[in-house]
């Protein structure tokens, strides 16, 4: 039946119909196909460029290193040996206050094994902290922001079946680290 009405059009009817019927194709071809591979495409070139900024950032990293390498050598006679008891020890201390501070109790704090990184060592002091989410995060961000360099390296948080509602207990592991003396 629509055979019959398009014979009945005139040849440059018919055209018409025919060039509206591709540029419809084209179109829903163009949004199916074409739109999703400039998509893939353009999504590819933002992963290599940021991939191409990383590895001039530690090409930077890389070639300070031998700078630093001669400046530690040239001074390191004048900076005293670091123990592991007088660092994990300050590094208690800073975390006491900070966490009075933020309202969050220490239940227990262990320290962890060094670890030799080039001319630093890493030092570890695991703690376990109870208290509510704002006074945790409020912690995080103090500890992360402390004079000492100390950093949040693994951070446990379970629901504390004792306590309140609202409380959290946590596993926190902070790091420090300090150069290796002469």
């Amino acid at each position: 039946m629509a055979f019959t009405s398009l014979e009945k059009l005139l040849p440059r009817e018919r055209a018409l119909l025919g060039i509206c019927g591709l540029a419809v194709l084209l179109a829903i071809g163009n949004q199916l196909v074409v739109q999703r591979l400039r998509a893939k495409v353009r999504d590819l070139s933002e992963e290599i460029k940021s991939a191409k900024v990383q590895v001039v950032g530690n090409d930077d990293i890389l070639a300070t290193k031998n700078d630093v390498q001669v400046q530690f050598d040239r001074i390191k006679d004048y900076v005293p040996p670091a123990t592991v008891g007088k660092v994990t020890d300050a590094m208690s201390t800073e975390i006491e206050k900070m966490a009075s501070k933020c309202g969050v109790r220490l239940m227990d704090r262990k320290p962890q094994e060094t670890e030799k990184k080039g001319f630093f060592e890493k030092y570890s002091v695991r703690i376990e902290v109870e208290g509510e989410k704002e006074s945790l995060m409020r912690l995080l961000s103090q500890l992360e922001a402390s004079p000492q360099l100390l950093r949040v390296n693994r951070m446990e948080l379970t629901k504390n079946a004792k306590g309140a509602a609202g409380t959290l207990k946590g596993t926190i592991v902070v790091t420090e680290m300090a150069p290796v003396g002469p």
